[in-house]
């Protein structure tokens, strides 16, 4: 059986921390060969959403150069910030003001813009 092992961590964590040269020696230290950036929450403010995308482009070529598969994982329906979409509601009927329904057109709309802005 062939599997390759993947390393989800959090593109916030490393730009916060700055520690990537650390990350990437216990990527290497492990046998890792992807790794997964994982954006947080969808926002609203552009300069924001810009320094994310930049951060993730900036990550994802520094994985690839030292020889890392790297993908990015995306929330599919957390948002910070006013949005005008339909919100989640769990089982106990508590509706969740961070969660987007992910069959809202107008969240796939947007969601759809954000991506595509920067790829």
């Amino acid at each position: 059986m062939m599997y390759k092992i993947s390393v989800p961590i959090l593109l916030e964590n490393i730009v916060k921390y700055g520690k990537r040269e650390k990350i990437l020696d216990e990527l290497k230290r492990i046998g890792a060969e992807r790794v997964v950036l994982g954006l947080g929450a969808f926002c609203f403010d552009k300069d924001e959403r810009d320094k994310e995308m930049a951060a993730i482009e900036e990550n994802c070529s520094y994985f690839k150069k030292h020889g890392f598969e790297v993908c990015a994982w995306v929330w599919a329906f957390m948002c910070n910030g006013k949005g005008d979409f339909t919100k989640l509601t769990d089982a106990y009927g508590n509706i969740h003001a961070i969660s987007s329904c992910p069959l809202d057109t107008d969240f796939k709309k947007f969601v759809g813009e954000y991506i595509n802005s920067h790829f």
